[in-house]
C-alpha cells in the first residue's frame, strides 16, 4: 500500500471493520493489546473489559491459543494462555517507551505465531486502537481479524490510569492520532 493510502487510513479510518463469525472461527490465535494499568499497578477497568472479551472467546473457542499483553493477563489469570507479552525487565510498566509499545507487543506475538505456523490472529484491542494495532500486525506478516469490542473509548478509561492519556476518552483519541502518524512516518505500519 502506498504512503498516501496509509496516510488516509491514519487520518480518517477510526472504525475498523470487525471480522465476521466465519473469519473468527478460522483464527489460528487470539492476541490482545492493552490499555494503561491503574497507578497502583492493578489492571484497571479497560483491561478488565479486554479480559472479559478474551474470556468469552476462550469459552467459545477453547482450543484457540491466546497471547495477551501483560495487563490483560493481570485482569484474567484463569485462562490457560499460550504465552504472555510481559513488560521486559528494566522497562517501566506505567507508560509506553520506544522499546515497549504496540509494535513490540505485536512483534512478540508475531514471533510466536511464526514459530507455530499461525497467520490469522483475532485481535482484541480498545476500539480506537484497533486500526493501528491491526496495521502493525499486518506489517509483521499476520492477518488480523478485528474483534467487535463492547462500549466506547471512554468505557476503557479511568481517573486512576497510570498513562495520562487513558484518563479520558478524548485523550486516548488525541494520543492515538499522533501515535498513528509516528508509526506511519517510522515505517511501523
Amino acid at each position: 500500500m502506498n504512503f498516501l493510502k496509509k496516510l488516509w487510513k491514519c487520518l480518517f479510518v477510526w472504525n475498523v471493520p470487525s471480522g465476521n463469525q466465519e473469519e473468527l472461527e478460522r483464527a489460528d490465535v487470539i492476541v490482545t493489546q492493552a490499555i494503561s494499568r491503574s497507578k497502583n499497578g492493578k489492571p484497571g477497568c479497560g483491561n478488565e473489559l479486554l479480559a472479559m472479551v478474551a474470556r468469552q472467546l476462550h469459552r467459545k473457542y477453547p482450543d484457540t491459543p491466546i497471547i495477551p499483553q501483560e495487563e490483560v493477563w493481570l485482569a484474567e489469570k484463569s485462562i490457560p494462555y499460550f504465552a504472555v507479552a510481559h513488560v521486559p525487565d528494566g522497562e517501566p510498566w506505567d507508560h509506553s517507551t520506544p522499546t515497549w509499545n504496540t509494535e513490540s507487543v505485536a512483534r512478540f506475538q508475531a514471533e510466536i505465531c511464526r514459530k507455530n505456523g499461525w497467520i490469522r490472529a483475532a485481535l482484541i484491542a480498545v476500539p480506537v486502537h484497533q486500526g493501528r494495532a491491526a496495521w502493525t500486525m499486518e506489517k509483521l506478516g499476520l492477518e488480523p481479524i478485528v474483534i467487535k469490542m463492547p462500549g466506547v473509548t471512554n468505557d476503557y478509561c479511568h481517573n486512576e490510569a497510570a498513562y495520562w492519556s487513558a484518563r479520558a476518552g478524548w485523550r486516548v483519541v488525541v494520543r492515538e492520532f499522533f501515535c498513528r502518524l509516528y508509526f506511519l512516518f517510522t515505517g511501523r505500519i
